[in-house]
């Protein structure tokens, strides 16, 4: 593992959509890399006099800082891949991948039962809400209760029935009062089309009336 390789990575990474093939040991080969230059570093610190000037010391300091950025970029762009590939398997279309690394492996399956235990859960949720509106009233009472556009709504429909359809109408009396607003903003505009064109012609009139006047 060298800075070049991990360049070339994260080169490889950033040009195609798909995950490239990354060995089991890739992460932990990175992680000694960057040991590896942080020891060298103290160990050059420990024989030069002044360290925070020696160029040996600073060269190693820009490679340790550029290879964690690198290796950052690097996961994070696979992390959005893996994700959607957790996606895809937790919903039977795919298979898991061989071509990615020990830790994002394990971050792949953590993937998919979250997601499997998130429908499961949302699932029941969604199948109780079922059960305890067909134990409260049917369709036909709601849709009953729906056509009662103006009158006061049963204490037998569920608080949450009732906010939907007091909703509903804000939103058709906001709408309302939308319409009349445009309505008045087109009636003013035509008043002062009506006004402009009186002074209009009032102003033809004048100048028609001096020329003659100036004629004679």
């Amino acid at each position: 593992m060298d800075l070049e390789e991990l360049r070339d990575v994260q080169k490889t990474e950033r040009n195609q959509d798909d995950l490239q093939p990354l060995r089991d040991s890739f992460y932990g080969d990175a992680a000694e890399y960057i040991n590896e230059l942080k020891r060298e570093r103290d160990q050059v610190a420990a024989e030069v006099d002044d360290p925070f000037s020696d160029p040996k010391i600073a060269e190693l300091t820009d490679k340790i800082e550029t290879s964690e950025q690198i290796i950052e970029s690097i996961y994070e762009r696979r992390v959005g891949k893996i994700t959607k590939r957790a996606t895809f398997a937790a919903a039977g279309m795919a298979a898991e991948p061989d071509d990615l690394a020990e830790q994002e492996k394990i971050l792949f399956r953590e993937l998919i039962n979250g997601i499997e235990q998130n429908r499961e859960n949302t699932q029941d949720l969604l199948s109780r809400a079922d059960r305890t509106n067909d134990s409260v009233d049917g369709p036909e009472r709601w849709t009953e209760i729906l056509e009662q556009h103006g009158e006061k709504l049963s204490e037998e429909v569920p608080t949450y029935r009732k906010e939907i359809h007091r909703s509903l109408f804000e939103e058709l009396e906001e709408i309302h009062k939308r319409r009349q607003a445009i309505q008045d903003q087109s009636n003013k505009r035509f008043l002062i089309n009506i006004i402009l064109t009186i002074v209009s012609l009032f102003l033809a009139f004048t100048s028609v009336y001096l020329s003659y006047i100036a004629f004679f």
